[in-house]
């Protein structure tokens, strides 16, 4: 890898972190070695002068019982002028699990506490709006993880820590560990310690910086030890450890009467001999963004073996990607070369939807009708999740670090096949020796002698490694795990656990709880109570759960989290405090009552009616001349066919009958011209050759929002939507679970026609920011959309629920959107048969109908910034935030200085003339903005009546303290 480049920022001096930690043979490192790139997946950056320098890593590691404890301490220093933000993405090892977490407060270590993920999220982020440090570990999905910290002060250096323990994977009679480091990076102090116990064989260095003679005897094992200075790591630390099968247990004792065991072993337990053979299969390869840069050459390897093995004659290849694409068939003759050599040059783009590989699926009737067998990271990124439905025998294949273990176990359990994890060339033969053969199952535990409970049991056939958990409640236990094959006894053992095996320690106890919580995440949904209790107790990171430090007590209190038991004093005053403290929050009937109040301005301003003044000729603006200025790209969409809006007939009946009645009017928004270097590449290549390009200027703007979203707009403006989407689908998988990429694609989805696939994403969005009412208000919206397509009432009702709920809670810093979804609920109530609608539930006071001739609505996609509305009417009055109502009764609501809007003009009796619509983008306070905003500007005139017409305009604001002109409308 060469030296950090300018575009990582602050995030490369925690590429150490990636963690590419998998296990090999000695002879097989090499081939089997993920790429450096696939371990870190970058997040976002800040604008820095200067990298992040590396003061010091220290590596502490303790290896026994086929257990791992890696601790891993460092200390990075930001050279610059400004703040940086650190917020980065990195894949644990299979069965790890972070379980401890401290950040430098104040020059002290601060352990973090463990609290469900939402709340710990939402803490984190308004303490970053006040500048003050905080610092956070969540899991993001599957086993990636993503560590945030802020500040790193300008010539100031941070420390933090990280925790984690891991059930090695074994091959024969050893395990392997390994430890990756940053490559090329100086590292002006490091230091490793790794402590091996209970072996008399001496581990082996495989591949490290560190010389073979590095391990020494100690005590019951070896003990190795490295330090230096200005240090420029140039490979990974890859460690065969024997280890001593007698002892496979361990031991813990929290309490005297209560002590967890952990039993991890290998048991070869026989298999049925494969007699399988397959004339034909059907192959699906999962070729999605987010497997670019994964190395495929085992898993082709893997291909051919299995190719071989099973007679295969013909294969039906499938690609993966946010839609599943029948490639072609390859027949007896080629089926080997020919598909091998087709899969090395497969273009790797676009969303995953693994849910698209399915008999359901109409576009792909061939599928299913033999054996599957999928190439996947599992990484389910685009569209609602399901499980296939394949109906015959499936195989999911995973390799690398990077992957969704239990979603991938659900595929092949309810398919009948089998899931395996492909880690290294060895693991092929294991993998062959299972395919076709009977399953076997771990099917029970008796208890021989000895009083045992809350066993739990894991088996894995591929490399037959055997866990069992529990709590001993006796001094020994003596137990009989019994193996079935198609409901037959295929083996029994017996295995012993024993408090003798005690060890210092609570590895055995968090074993235990990581197995249960495993079990609970199938269901995760209806378990996450019980998955937080668990999470908590045993301070372990997980899917609901996350790991915070907050810098004082105040904080703690604010937030209503427990300190750690590291600060006993702290933890003492807030338990007393936290007693004495009545919320300061709002009841619900003091918020009720305030939101009846701002709704009952809202309705005097509609009621009022207001001077209608004439308009001389040198004020109106001529569309057709106007020279605008405005960023680019920008795309709209209309209700209706056409560039031009007309919108005829007269005024709803209303409280009262103005004198004027809007007759037409027209919406224009200048089309945008391709500016981007890679739009005008696109544009001057061949029909038959924008595929082509735009793979080419793919490997240039691989990690570009940007370039998806423009190159999107591009090809579906040609009416090539089926590549359109799968363009914009890479969005889904440039930053997991990032609300604000995911809101955007929501939108263009929405825009461009793909109503369901809009709805599912901004489903996402509300899981990942329920604090937000935007994300109920933009799914509310998205909902009403398809109720016009399907006249389902089903989703007006949830609609009206979701808006509903935006106006009866109390939000932290968005107050005034009630009103603005109060108008939204009752355009839909106004529209519809109420008969058919359950309305009970909202409190009649809320219940207006109030419509007007002209709405206009920004909202962005961005915290922390600040992006006002300007609406200049024909008397060349400027309404917006310190001009908030017109002479002519044009209405400004809301400012929100603090991010994503949406900000509201409105004007019941809109005169004639030219309505100019413009933005200011004051600026943002955002850490971690990278690139632009995303605006979006919805248009609407006579809104709220059966003549409403709507366009939608989306443009990307790139300059701070700039004015841009979006369009107007004219009467």
């Amino acid at each position: 890898m060469n030296n950090i480049t300018m575009s990582l920022k602050v995030y490369c001096f925690f590429c150490f972190l990636a963690f590419s930690l998998n296990t090999f043979a000695a002879d097989e490192i090499a081939a089997a070695t993920p790429k450096s790139e696939e371990s870190l997946r970058l997040v976002s950056s800040t604008d820095l002068k200067k990298n992040i320098l590396v003061d010091s890593l220290s590596i502490n590691a303790e290896i026994y019982n086929g257990v791992a404890r890696t601790e891993l301490e460092l200390s990075f220093r930001n050279p610059n002028e400004a703040a940086a933000a650190v917020d980065f993405l990195f894949p644990l090892p299979r069965n790890s699990t972070v379980d401890g977490y401290s950040l430098d407060v104040n020059g002290v270590m601060v352990d973090g506490v463990i609290v469900d993920k939402d709340k710990g999220r939402v803490t984190y982020e308004k303490i970053v709006r006040e500048n003050i440090d905080p610092g956070l570990v969540e899991k993001v999905s599957g086993n990636i993880f993503r560590t945030r910290v802020f500040p790193v002060n300008p010539n100031s250096a941070r420390t933090v820590k990280l925790r984690y323990f891991t059930r090695l994977s074994r091959d024969g009679s050893s395990n392997y560990y390994s430890l990756p480091f940053i490559h090329g990076v100086n590292i002006s102090t490091f230091s490793l310690e790794i402590d091996v116990s209970d072996t008399s064989q001496k581990p082996i260095m495989l591949s490290s910086h560190l010389p073979d003679n590095s391990f020494r005897e100690w005590s019951s094992g070896y003990k190795a030890k490295f330090a230096a200075e200005n240090l420029q790591i140039k490979e990974n630390l890859w460690l065969k450890v024997p280890y001593l099968s007698a002892k496979s247990s361990l031991v813990s004792s929290p309490q005297a009467s209560k002590s967890y065991f952990a039993y991890l072993n290998e048991l070869k337990v026989p298999k049925s001999p494969s007699q399988l053979k397959l004339s034909e299969i059907d192959l699906v390869w999962d070729a999605s963004h987010s497997r670019r840069l994964a190395d495929h050459s085992l898993e082709l390897k893997l291909l051919k073996a299995i190719l071989k093995k099973l007679s295969v004659e013909k294969v039906n290849l499938y690609l993966l990607r946010n839609d599943l694409e029948f490639y072609r068939e390859f027949a007896i003759g080629d089926v080997t070369h020919d598909l091998i050599h087709t899969l090395s040059a497969v273009q790797y783009d676009g969303g995953t939807n693994l849910s698209r590989i399915s008999r359901t699926n109409s576009a792909i009737p061939r599928l299913g009708k033999t054996a599957t067998f999928i190439f996947s990271d599992s990484q389910h990124t685009f569209g609602e999740r399901k499980i296939p439905n394949l109906e015959n025998p499936t195989y999911i294949i995973t390799s690398g670090q990077v992957s969704d273990e239990i979603y991938s176990q659900k595929i092949a359990e309810l398919n009948g096949g089998e899931y395996f994890h492909l880690e290294n060339e060895e693991g092929i033969g294991k993998i062959l020796g299972s395919i076709g053969s009977e399953k076997t199952i771990f099917a029970k535990i008796n208890v021989l002698d000895g009083k045992v409970s809350e066993l739990s049991r894991n088996y894995s056939s591929s490399n037959n490694l055997v866990e069992v958990t529990g709590i001993l409640k006796s001094n020994q236990a003596t137990l009989e795990l019994l193996f079935e094959r198609n409901n037959k006894l295929a083996d029994r053992k017996i295995i012993t656990v024993s408090k003798s095996d005690t060890r210092s320690g609570d590895v055995a106890q968090k074993i235990w709880a990581q197995h249960k919580i495993d079990q609970l995440l199938i269901d995760k949904t209806n378990n996450k109570a019980k998955i937080i209790e668990l999470s908590q107790s045993f301070s372990l990171v997980t899917d609901l759960t996350s790991l915070i430090v907050l810098e004082n007590l105040e904080q703690y209190l604010e937030h209503e989290i427990t300190p750690p038991a590291t600060l006993p004093e702290m933890r003492r005053s807030y338990l007393s405090e936290i007693k004495k403290r009545q919320s300061e929050s709002l009841s619900s009937e003091r918020h009720l009552e305030k939101i009846v109040k701002l709704w009952s301005d809202r309705k005097l301003w509609w009621n009022t009616q207001y001077p209608l003044r004439k308009i001389k000729a040198d004020k109106k603006t001529e569309i057709q001349s106007e020279s605008v200025s405005r960023p680019s790209p920008a795309e709209t969409s209309d209700d209706v066919e056409g560039e031009r809006i007309v919108v005829t007939g007269s005024r709803i009946s209303s409280d009262f009958s103005p004198d004027f009645s809007l007759n037409k009017s027209s919406i224009t928004i200048p089309e945008w011209q391709p500016n981007a270097d890679y739009l005008q590449a696109l544009e001057k290549a061949p029909k038959e050759g924008i595929l082509e390009e735009y793979y080419k200027l793919k490997s240039k703007n691989a990690n570009s929002p940007a370039f998806y979203f423009d190159v999107a707009a591009w090809l579906f403006s040609r009416d090539n939507d089926e590549q359109g989407l799968q363009v914009l689908s890479n969005i889904s998988e440039l930053k997991l679970q990032d609300s604000r990429m995911l809101r955007t694609m929501a939108m263009r989805l929405k825009q461009f026609g793909y109503i369901e696939l809009a709805i599912e994403t901004y489903q996402k969005v509300l899981l990942l920011r329920p604090e937000e009412p935007q994300s109920y208000r933009d799914l509310a919206l998205a909902l009403v959309e398809r109720s016009k397509l399907t006249n389902n009432n089903e989703d007006l009702q949830q609609a009206i629920e979701y808006l509903y709920e935006v106006v009866i809670r109390p939000w932290d810093r968005f107050e005034g959107i009630q009103v603005t979804s109060l108008m939204e609920l009752n355009k839909i109530i106004s529209g519809t048969d109420v008969e058919d609608l359950n309305l009970n539930f909202i409190d009649k006071r809320f219940i207006s109908k109030l419509p007007v001739d002209i709405r206009v609505v920004s909202s962005w996609d961005t915290d922390l910034t600040d992006i006002d509305l300007w609406v200049v009417e024909p008397s060349g009055e400027q309404v917006d935030y310190g001009n908030d109502l017109s002479q002519l009764g044009g209405l400004f609501h809301e400012d929100y200085t603090s991010g994503y809007g949406p900000e509201e003009y409105l004007i019941r009796n809109a005169q004639k003339g030219t309505y100019k619509i413009m933005v200011h983008y004051f600026g943002n306070n955002s850490p971690e903005l990278s690139g632009k905003v995303t605006l979006y500007i919805d248009i609407y005139t006579k809104y709220g009546t059966e003549q409403e017409q709507k366009k939608t305009i989306s443009l990307r604001l790139d300059k701070e303290d700039q004015e841009y002109t979006v369009g107007n409308v004219e009467l």
